[in-house]
């Protein structure tokens, strides 16, 4: 069991992930970062506009899609 936050980010996570990146995040994720962690990296999306909750923001900001449609292999496969 990790005992802080470094230890539990240095963890790979298997299961299926995709990333929306929003330019005004005011904690963006690396993408660099995202591919060593995130083994199953199948989508890597960077939106023109939108922040910490582009849902709220302007209406189809979110980017989530069905997990089930994305065919193809991972980003870091």
């Amino acid at each position: 069991m990790p005992r802080g936050a470094e230890e539990e980010n240095a963890r790979p996570v298997t299961v299926p992930t995709a990333v929306s990146q929003f330019p005004a995040d005011p904690w963006p994720t690396a993408r660099r970062w995202a591919e060593r962690r995130y083994r199953n990296l199948y989508r890597w999306t960077e939106l023109g506009r939108g922040g910490h909750f582009p849902g709220l923001e302007y209406a189809g900001a979110a980017g989530v899609r069905d997990p089930g449609s994305v065919p193809g292999p991972p980003v870091n496969g």
